[in-house]
């Protein structure tokens, strides 16, 4: 069974621009234990399209997806996949399909008095809609035009106690939100209000909060006049005090939310909804008859806002703004063109929006599609005229970041390059040149963050342009404070002037530890790994890979490689590849241990066993037996197909005793008679041990335990009175 999590998309809440992680669980719910399945033998895909509502949709594309390492075996098993960045909001659709190589997919029918086991044969098999079986409608979700972590931010408008209403808001940029507060009239009315976030995601824990988040302004105790903006404060439960306002002489109040800082903005507002997203509107004609005409407005303008786009594919439009200071009904020739925009596509609905200098009063505001020709026909949605208050959140250049860290190994093997976007918040008629500032300056101690290119060209009507992160290193300090990233509008100068709203976001960027290539690890055990030869220079060969800035040969600062030999003695090497020479004086087995460090304290570490002698000798063996003691016995090498290691751990000759315990011995390993054997002789009443063959205390080292009794528990030493007795031999 394909199951949706808790939480489908990382991060929760999926905005244009940015890929994003998408997620499944798996199951066998419903199958016969012989049939489970599990990653071995799934193989997972997402299929996904986006789509602008019944307009315009892309062709469905595919990701395989891969099993998350530790998330369960067969049962409750995740599969992830990232989703390239969508450009434009609306409909981000998607399915799941998992093949598992034929295997049946059983459920129960519970129907009647009983239930009966049906079966269907499903390959691939695939998830959509809210069952488990094919057909139905795809999964969907809605890309928003802006990142932020709650699922909805309401304004609840009301006193506590009364009769309350909610206002939907709507997302803006970048943890930005706007919500329209209908008026009963115009006359002067006070209000009150205080802010609530639902589905708050949380992306540490990676999970969507149950409570809600909630904001007010204890200091405002008494209506204040607009335009007006403070600053909330946030709580887990619904605040006693409310924001107060006064307002006059307009049929809405607009008021703007910033969740990140918690200030908010309010200011009086006309606004007209059409509903165009879901339905095309009929297009602006002319001046004479404009299709959007304001009402009379009893403020200076602040700030116009509108979405819009062409109404025919290949005639892109123009949207002039035209003013009136000579009355709302005022003759055409009365009306005078204030501000243009120009190259709007056939494309999703987008923003756009008109600030002027300083305030200006007009009698009302058209927006106006000439039809000469020179311009093809528009739609327009969301109109808000707002006063000064509302221009609390000017044109803007903002730089949107990934919201977790960057590796410094981004954009290599198998990392993800990164990219940060930069965006106008609204077109200019002009080209723009736009400088990114990066602070701190890169060093050893604040790492270093990489840009493909930091100064950026904006082409007349453009928006956006998308920045690869790299070459990166990470750092203690980086992964913290990392660095912040300024865009600066460097001509023309006009635009300086225009986008007032320079947002620097930080971008943290996240140290990886090394990893040893080689040498291989593996446990301190038999076999060892290699041949040394004792009283001559070894040379050990090591290879690391990590991020360029951390592998360095520099003393002090690169990558340090530290070398525990195994004989109460190290070194220490740089660089994340070379080799370095030990010479051990002693035979026997070491275990050696090697530790590669980066500056920033990423380490990773190896330990293998080395096989000291005189000679070439066996590795896997207890003990060392010589390569050339083996040459000796060519019958015993051949029955080990010339492998020295097989023949040194064989029994060629079936004595019961391995080549290796035959070396020890001084035995013949090819000879079945040819055996360690123990003689026992009484001489005066005292026992003699002696043993064949005896090789000398030189080369073997002999000790003789004995016992009073077979059942005594354990071998000792011979001594008076013992009858019984073994023979123990060992190299010296």
């Amino acid at each position: 069974m394909l199951v949706r999590p808790a939480v489908v998309f990382k991060p929760g809440y999926p905005a244009t621009g940015e890929p994003c992680v998408i997620r499944c669980e798996v199951s066998c719910v419903g199958t016969n234990w012989n049939e489970r399945t599990d990653h071995t033998n799934r193989a997972m895909t997402v299929h996904y399209r986006w789509r602008y509502l019944d307009q315009m949709s892309n062709a469905w594309a595919s990701v395989p997806m891969s099993y998350v390492a530790g998330s369960g075996v067969g049962d409750g098993e995740m599969y992830e996949a990232t989703l390239p960045a969508q450009a434009d909001i609306g409909d981000l659709e998607y399915f799941f399909e998992c093949d598992f190589e034929g295997y049946r997919y059983r459920h129960l029918d519970y129907t009647g008095s009983g239930y009966a086991y049906t079966t269907e044969w499903l390959s691939p098999r695939i998830l959509r809609g809210d069952t488990a079986v094919e057909g139905g409608r795809e999964f969907y979700t809605r890309l928003r035009p802006m990142a932020s972590s709650f699922g909805e931010m309401l304004l609840v408008v009301g006193e506590s106690g009364a009769e309350q209403t909610t206002v939907v808001m709507t997302p803006l940029e970048t943890g930005r939100w706007r919500g329209i507060i209908p008026l009963a009239g115009r006359a002067p009315t006070n209000i009150c209000f205080y802010l609530r976030g639902e589905g708050q995601y949380d992306a540490v824990a990676d999970a969507f909060l149950p409570d809600p988040v909630y904001w007010s302004d204890a200091s405002q105790t008494v209506p204040s006049p607009l335009p007006l903006t403070g600053t909330c404060d946030s709580g887990a439960v619904p605040p006693n005090h409310r924001i107060r306002i006064a307002t006059a002489g307009s049929s809405c109040v607009e008021v703007l939310f910033d969740e990140v800082s918690g200030t908010y903005w309010t200011a009086r507002a006309e606004y007209q909804n059409f509903n165009s997203q879901t339905a095309d509107t009929d297009p602006i004609q002319d001046r004479d008859q404009p299709f959007l005409q304001s009402p009379a407005l009893s403020f200076p303008l602040g700030s116009l806002t509108f979405m819009a786009r062409a109404y025919d594919v290949a005639s892109p439009a123009r949207i002039a703004v035209y003013a009136s200071t000579n009355g709302w009904d005022a003759p055409a020739e009365s009306w005078f063109e204030v501000h243009a925009f120009s190259g709007i596509a056939h494309v999703p609905y987008r923003t756009y929006r008109f600030v002027p200098a300083t305030p200006v009063q007009y009698d009302a505001i058209r927006l106006v599609v000439a039809a000469d020709g020179s311009s093809g026909r528009a739609c327009v949605d969301e109109v808000v005229i707002s006063e000064l208050g509302a221009a609390g959140v000017p044109p803007s250049v903002k730089v949107f970041v990934p919201t977790e860290p960057v590796s410094e190994l981004a954009g290599t093997g198998a990392y993800i390059k990164k990219r940060l976007i930069v965006r106008l918040s609204e077109p200019y008629a002009q080209d723009v040149t736009v400088r990114l500032d990066l602070s701190p300056d890169a060093n050893a101690q604040n790492g270093c963050l990489g840009l493909s290119q930091t100064n950026l060209v904006f082409a007349a009507g453009a928006e956006e342009q998308v920045v690869d992160i790299g070459p990166l290193d990470g750092t203690a300090l980086s992964a913290t404070d990392g660095f912040t990233v300024t865009p600066v509008v460097v001509s023309p100068v006009a635009a300086q002037h225009h986008y007032l709203s320079l947002v620097a976001v930080a971008v943290r960027v996240l140290n990886e530890a090394p990893v040893i290539v080689e040498p291989a690890g593996g446990i301190a055990s038999l076999p060892a790994s290699f041949f040394v030869q004792s009283g001559q220079p070894h040379s050990f060969f090591w290879n690391v890979t990590d991020a360029a800035a951390d592998s360095s040969a520099d003393v002090g600062s690169g990558m340090k490689i530290t070398w525990h030999f195994g004989d109460d003695t190290w070194s220490v090497a740089w660089g994340a590849s070379g080799t370095i020479e030990h010479t051990y004086a002693n035979v026997g087995d070491r275990v050696v241990r090697m530790i590669a460090e980066d500056k920033d304290g990423g380490f990773d570490e190896v330990q293998f066993r080395v096989r000291v002698a005189t000679e070439p000798v066996t590795l896997s063996t207890p003990v060392p037996v010589p390569l050339a003691w083996l040459d000796l016995y060519p019958s015993a090498l051949a029955a080990a197909g010339g492998n020295y290691e097989s023949a040194a751990l064989g029994d060629v000759d079936g004595d019961g005793h391995t080549t290796w315990q035959e070396y020890v011995t001084g035995s013949d390993p090819t000879n079945t008679l040819s055996i360690l054997r123990a003689h026992i002789t009484v001489d005066g009443g005292t026992a003699q041990v002696t043993w064949t063959p005896d090789l000398g205390p030189v080369a073997r080292c002999y000790t003789v335990e004995g016992k009073t009794n077979l059942t005594d528990g354990v071998w000792l030493e011979s001594g008076p009175g013992m009858r019984f007795f073994r023979v123990r031999v060992a190299l010296p």
